[in-house]
């Protein structure tokens, strides 16, 4: 995936592999993801939908965990860049790639998912813009776009009759990041330059759990490696994930991937990745995250961290920001060798349980000239986001 320096800064935020941290579970978001993420969820079967611990703990006060679970987002945003590049591109733009010209359709995502019992499934269909973006890596290998259109579909089944330890087949979302695909997740619309750039966004293969309590677990995973489900002859990809709730306001979660993956020169290297993601609920109304990643391909590496604040300031309104420092020296994971900086101030309006805006304002800038404007190139963007998320369970 050989990237020419500013327009694959721009065209990469759409393209390029790379995703914890899920909005509060009481604002009725879906299951986590993947259950290997810093999802702020209470319970091990809210987490991965298990069905065992909780059920094994039921009392005629408690109702059973349904066996399926639906919803579904949608959402919408419109870009404006104060450079007004004439591509029409934002650089480092992960899914947000598109300047003006009307409003654009981010991403659609319907999901579904039968708790384990023992067995159990889940499958997330997407449309949009974000989901061509995901499937990047992979349409050059595939002959239709049918991945481009699923983001999750794997099958779950419990080793335990507990719940606490089993096994998923199939393509899910990476483990890594602070960060989610779907913008409902989040704190900020704008995903930042290190989920777009320093992870990748899915895997295929096996993945495995083991509890060791409501919040505690160990996940190891077998994998295509990151983010392609169908090319011949791809290496084997490793990875492995701990989480820990510290104590009740820090949670810590840590990744290591491993394996042989394409560079840009056409060959294949192995590659490392370490992820670090802390999580700290200091009170009822600040929350911060902090995201720490390191990767290395031979004769290249980049790395970064990433730190974002929320404060809430009703039940239905909070501020959160965002600063991030992403060196890619290399040139590897954006196609210029230079150190991205970026901060980002958002205001989140929940109108009611379906609807909520946001409005950004985002400033990235970096070392040096790669950023395109009506006159040439620039070291800093900054943008204005207005964006609408729709989202039913």
């Amino acid at each position: 995936m050989e990237r020419n320096w500013l327009l694959s800064v721009m065209a990469a935020a759409a393209m390029v592999a790379a995703p914890v941290m899920a909005d509060e579970a009481k604002d009725g978001d879906k299951p986590s993801e993947t259950g290997a993420k810093v999802a702020q969820v209470s319970t091990a079967s809210a987490a991965t939908g298990a069905t065992g611990a909780a059920g094994a703990q039921e009392t005629k006060e408690t109702a059973p965990a349904p066996k399926w679970t639906f919803g579904g987002s949608a959402d919408v945003y419109y870009s404006s860049n104060f450079n007004d590049p004439p591509s029409g591109f934002n650089g480092l733009g992960v899914f947000d790639f598109k300047d003006e010209h009307g409003a654009h359709l981010g991403l659609i995502d319907i999901w579904a998912q039968h708790a384990r019992d023992p067995w159990g499934f889940r499958i997330d269909l997407n449309w949009g813009d974000t989901a061509r973006a995901v499937h990047f890596a992979e349409a050059p290998l595939s002959r239709h776009d049918l991945w481009e259109h699923i983001q999750q579909a794997y099958i779950s089944v419990n080793l335990n009759r507990t719940g606490r330890t089993y096994l998923d087949f199939g393509r899910w979302v990476t483990p890594a990041g602070a960060e989610v695909i779907e913008p409902k997740d989040n704190w900020l619309y704008s995903r930042g330059i290190l989920f777009g750039f320093a992870i990748p966004f899915t895997h295929t293969g096996f993945r495995a759990f083991h509890y060791f309590n409501d919040t505690d677990y160990v996940m190891a995973h077998v994998s295509r490696g990151w983010d392609v489900v169908s090319a011949p002859g791809h290496a084997v990809g490793f990875g492995l994930t701990y989480s820990k709730v510290l104590n009740p306001k820090w949670t810590f979660t840590g990744n290591w991937m491993g394996g042989d993956e394409m560079g840009p020169t056409g060959s294949e290297d192995f590659r490392n990745l370490v992820d670090l993601v802390l999580l700290y609920n200091m009170n009822d109304k600040w929350a911060f995250t902090g995201n720490f990643d390191y990767g290395t391909q031979p004769d290249a590496q980049w790395y970064g961290l990433s730190v974002q604040a929320k404060r809430t300031l009703d039940a239905k309104s909070y501020i959160a920001a965002r600063g991030e420092w992403f060196s890619d020296a290399d040139g590897f994971r954006t196609g210029a060798d230079t150190n991205f900086f970026g901060v980002t101030l958002n205001y989140t309006r929940r109108w009611n349980k379906y609807l909520q805006t946001r409005a950004e304002f985002r400033f990235d800038w970096a070392t040096d000239d790669v950023f395109e404007s009506d006159s040439g190139v620039e070291s800093g963007q900054p943008r204005v986001i207005i964006s609408a998320i729709a989202n039913i369970n």
